[in-house]
This record gives structure tokens, C-alpha cells and sequence, in this order.
């Protein structure tokens, strides 16, 4: 069956590329595999150009193995342990035509082969941003949305997109895009709750999209631009109105016990989101230290609403405390001074064991580990930044600046947390919950983990109907403890097959799923949603040992589409 490929995030592609290492080619499993195959650009072979393999559905992870394409255009992956990949062709300015990578299954020691990739030349937008005095502006950030046949909006997260902007002539020029319609726009949307980053100029400009020049300013609509491969788009200019401009406000922070300002602790500020969520989305700034007196000022800040708060994620000094965020407001013509109130958290200490593992390369990855510790409940603002704890040599750990209240621990989610699981925490013999009651210092608390070395290697079958060319297929594994809830899901390939890796001992419910994608119209509420439909699905339950290949096949009747088995 031919399956498309989902859309993931072309960011993870580039620190994929960024990071590679050839040691981590090492396997502890010798039957190591191959994929290859051949791209071609236009039809003819692409020589030169580099072909990833990343572990599928995990962006931002290192490359399993990296090539470049010879003279005819053919590429070798080597070295490759079994498990599910998406092979990319890295290159800037090309555009891969119908699929985002390709999505492949690798048994141990197989050579893969045929595993083509198809690239064209990516089509170009141009043109020049000026002020309402006709001004070039410089190093203004290009955006662009792209439409699609319902007229639906979507932010464009093509590789490299949110990079380009405009020269010391006020010209853009934006490369390597896909076929289809864009509309281009430049500023910040003031009504939408995301950052409004002001880049440190202390002012910026009200969200303009591209316009027919012709149109009057209340006539004036975003005009989309036909992109194709290979093609060029000259004159989309952009004619931004008045500045916003960028207010001062300066956050003091004081010790609550002795009123004492605190200086050399880390603060920073963010939006608030709109209701009904109300927290703090995102940071418009890195953070930054008070002085002596406990403060630290902020230019260029746009009117807006946001909240203050201190970082207690550092090692030292910082992470002993605690404050609630402080909101504040952002209007025209009035200075901000704001104060936080910091408080002597808690703190969590011990140690983590991880359950039958002596591997010394699994144990040291395990010591780069953090652990987390995020509040429950509802609080009226959450800061950005949880309560974290990295481990020392000897496995032991520390996390402080805690405020009294109810815990969830959680190992970090990044690369090398890849395998680990959560077991149970234990203190003074007792086993506490996954959530627990931080109301005083805890000590000798030992985390217990455990590390996945097993693996589900499935394939589905279906039968009853052809597939959607547009179809998705994905598989995602329930353990018996969470039924409503996975860490383990994976898109099947082209021959149906899929590879859920790093299982921990357990019976699962494998449940699959066909989706394909939609345009909603949901009334009274502008513009179109793009969301997905379920035509078909089936489960099964398959027990796991602790290491090992587990085998299973499904199989999926595409007869009575919609209908859940």
C-alpha cells in the first residue's frame, strides 16, 4: 500500500543535521542495516547532496547516519540498528515534491534499498518592506502563511522559512518553498497572544500583510501569491503604517522574609495568553540578571499583557526560590515598575536507581538526565520554568526552590531520556505516588527507573478498500497502567510496517488508526479549522518481555470506513 508521510517539524531536520556524530553509530546490536536509494532534481540525478536518517517521530533527536549522494545521484545509509526512520534530502533551496521525507521500517541487518527521494528547485518570493515615509526597513522578519484549497491559514514551518528578512535596502528574498499559495506579512499581530519580540529596536509595527497597491486601505485584503517550483515572484512589497513603539519597565525583586532586594537572580517577562488559558505562552526575553539593588530594567517592551517572574531552574543561588509571576500591562505613554516577592522554597534530594541496567554506556547516559518536578492544581499563573534537578556522579540529585504544594516527577523528555521510564519514588520506605505533597524538605528520596530494551515489529494489513492517497496510518502502544494515555506511537511506511521501540516489560494495546485530513467549517467562528477524520481503526493486545522482538500483525478492513473495530 502506498502511504503519505506525515508533516513534522523541519527545525528537528536541522539540529538533526547540526548534531550528527558518528559515535552514535556504535550498536550494541552488531546486525546493523542499510537504506539507500537515489534522488533526483528535475528528473536528473542530485550529486552532492546530503541524505539523513533520523529516528522517526522524534524532531530535534541526532542523525542516525548521514550520505551524500554520488554522481548518479544514489546515496548509502549505513550502520543503522533496526527500528523506524525518516530519510530527508538536507538541501537549502530544494523542495521535496508531494512528501515531507519518507518514512521507512528497517528489520535487523536488512539492506533496504529503493528509497528514492524527488527534489525541485523551490519556488521565490521577493520584494521590499518600507515605513508609512516610504523608508527601507532593515532586518525586518518575513512571514508567511500558506493557504490551502479552502482557504485555510497556516503558519509556512518550512525548513529555514522563519530566517529570512530584509536586507539594508529594505528587499527580501524567500527561497526553497514548496508549490502552492502564501500570503506574506510583516510585524506583530497584537490580537493573537503569541510574543511580540521587538529584536531590541524599541519599537515595531502592527502585522501588514501584501495587498493589491491598487486597493484603498479600507478596501485592502491579503493578496495570496501562486508560488511554483522553480519560480520567482518579484514586487510583493510591503507598506507598514505607524511604529509601535517599545516601553521601559523595570522589575525589582525582594526577599519576603527581610525586604531585602536580591541581586544575581535570573528574571525575565512573557505574554499572556487570552483566555480561557491565562498563562504565561511564551518569553519574550532571555533571561537576565538584577543588579545590586535587586532590579533589572527592560526596554522596547510593546503595549501588551504579560507577566514577570525569576527563573529557578539554575543551579545555586537562583534555584532557591520562588515568587509568583506578576502580571502587568503595557499601554502608551505610562512607565512600569513592577515588584516580585521571593520566597525560600523547599527541597527534594536523593538519589536514582535505574532498574537492571549494568550497561556502562546506558548509566552514563542516565547521569545526563534531568528530573522535573511540575506543580498540579490550578494556579492563576504558572511560570515558564519548572523546578528542575540535574544528577551528580554518583546519581544523586537536588531540586530546591520549591513551592509548597502538589508534585508530579518526570524524567526530561530530550534525546538522551530516550528508553528511560518512571517506576515509582520511595521515601523512608514508603512509595509515593506519582503525584505527591511537597509541604517540607524531603531527603533520601529515591527515584526508581527502568530502561526499555524491548520492541513491538508490526505489520498492518488491510484489506475490504484502497487507501486514501492522503491517508495516515499510525500505531500507538497503551501500556497495561495507562490506558488513556502512551509514550509510543509511530507512523507506519509504505509496506505497512512499523517498529515501536523502547518497551519496557508489560501488555499493551496496540491501536491503530486512519485518518485522513479535513476543512471544517465551524459555525460563526471564521476562518476554516484543518482537522482530521477517523475512517478506520482496530486494536489488539500483545504482551512484551523485558528484551527482545515482539512480532504482530494486524489487520485493518477498510470496507466500513468510520467504523471502529
Amino acid at each position: 500500500m502506498q502511504l503519505p508521510f506525515a508533516s513534522m517539524l523541519r527545525l528537528g531536520f536541522v539540529l538533526a543535521l547540526l548534531c550528527f556524530s558518528p559515535a552514535l553509530l556504535a550498536q550494541t546490536n552488531p546486525a546493523t542495516g542499510t537504506i539507500s536509494g537515489r534522488v533526483t532534481l528535475g528528473g536528473k540525478p542530485a550529486q552532492g547532496v546530503t541524505v539523513l536518517a533520523l529516528p522517526a517521530n522524534n524532531s530535534g533527536q541526532r542523525a542516525s547516519a548521514q550520505a551524500k549522494t554520488d554522481a548518479v545521484g544514489q546515496y548509502r545509509l549505513t550502520g543503522l540498528p533496526a527500528g523506524s526512520f525518516k530519510i530527508y534530502a538536507a538541501a537549502r533551496e530544494y523542495v521535496s515534491t508531494g512528501e515531507d521525507g519518507r518514512s521507512v521500517m528497517l528489520n535487523a541487518g536488512e539492506q533496504l534499498e529503493g528509497q528514492d527521494l524527488t527534489l525541485e528547485r523551490g519556488g521565490v518570493i521577493t520584494g521590499r518592506v518600507t515605513d508609512a515615509a516610504g523608508r527601507p526597513l532593515i532586518e525586518e522578519y518575513i512571514k508567511l502563511f500558506r493557504l490551502n484549497a479552502s482557504g485555510v491559514k497556516t503558519p509556512y514551518n518550512q525548513l529555514y522559512a522563519n530566517t529570512f528578512k530584509t536586507d539594508d535596502r529594505g528587499i527580501y528574498r524567500v527561497y526553497g518553498l514548496a508549490a502552492g499559495r502564501y500570503l506574506v506579512a510583516v510585524g506583530q499581530d497584537e490580537g493573537a497572544g503569541a510574543v511580540r519580540y521587538n529584536y531590541g529596536k524599541g519599537r515595531a509595527y502592527k502585522l501588514t500583510y501584501h495587498h493589491d497597491m491598487a486597493a484603498t486601505a479600507d478596501e485592502a485584503q491579503p493578496k495570496a501569491i501562486e508560488v511554483g517550483y522553480g519560480s520567482e515572484t518579484s514586487e510583493v512589497d510591503i507598506k507598514l503604517g505607524a511604529s509601535l513603539r517599545g516601553h521601559a519597565i523595570t522589575v525589582r525583586v525582594i526577599e519576603a522574609e527581610t525586604r531585602r532586594p536580591l541581586p544575581d537572580l535570573h528574571v525575565g517577562y512573557g505574554s499572556i495568553r487570552p483566555q480561557p488559558f491565562g498563562d504565561i505562552s511564551r518569553v519574550n526575553s532571555d533571561a537576565v540578571v538584577t543588579d545590586s539593588q535587586g532590579e533589572k530594567r527592560f526596554e522596547g517592551v510593546l503595549p501588551g499583557r504579560y507577566a514577570a517572574f525569576i527563573h529557578n531552574w539554575n543551579d545555586g543561588k537562583d534555584s532557591e526560590y520562588y515568587a509568583e509571576p506578576q502580571p502587568f500591562e503595557v499601554s502608551e505613554g505610562v512607565a512600569t515598575r513592577l515588584e516580585i516577592v521571593a520566597r525560600r522554597g523547599l527541597q527534594v534530594s536523593g538519589k536514582v536507581m535505574v532498574e537492571g541496567v549494568t550497561d556502562a554506556a546506558l548509566l552514563a547516559r542516565a547521569k545526563r538526565l534531568q528530573l522535573y518536578l511540575t506543580r498540579q492544581g490550578k494556579v492563576a499563573l504558572r511560570s515558564p520554568y519548572g523546578n528542575s534537578g540535574t544528577l551528580a556522579s554518583d546519581f544523586s540529585f537536588r531540586v530546591s526552590g520549591i513551592e509548597p504544594g502538589s508534585y508530579s516527577l518526570s524524567i526530561g523528555n530530550s534525546y538522551e531520556s530516550r528508553g528511560f521510564e518512571f517506576v515509582r519514588v520511595e521515601h523512608n520506605g514508603a512509595v509515593l505516588g506519582r503525584v505527591f505533597e511537597v509541604n517540607v524538605p524531603l531527603s533520601g528520596v529515591r527515584v526508581v527507573l527502568t530502561y526499555g530494551s524491548a520492541r513491538i515489529l508490526g505489520q498492518i494489513q488491510l484489506t475490504g478498500a484502497v487507501l486514501p492517497a492522503n491517508a495516515r496510518v499510525s500505531v500507538a502502544a497503551y501500556p497495561s497502567g495507562s490506558p488513556n494515555s502512551t509514550r509510543w506511537s509511530t507512523d507506519a511506511d509504505a509496506q505497512g510496517r512499523f517498529a515501536l521501540e523502547y518497551l519496557t516489560a508489560d501488555t499493551y494495546e496496540l491501536r491503530v488508526s486512519v485518518y485522513v485530513p479535513i476543512t471544517q467549517i465551524v459555525p460563526n467562528s471564521p476562518p476554516p479549522v484543518s482537522t482530521v477524520r477517523l475512517i478506520a481503526s482496530t486494536k489488539q493486545t500483545i504482551t512484551v518481555g523485558n528484551t527482545g522482538d515482539t512480532p504482530v500483525t494486524l489487520t485493518l478492513d477498510l470496507s466500513a470506513q468510520g467504523r471502529r473495530q
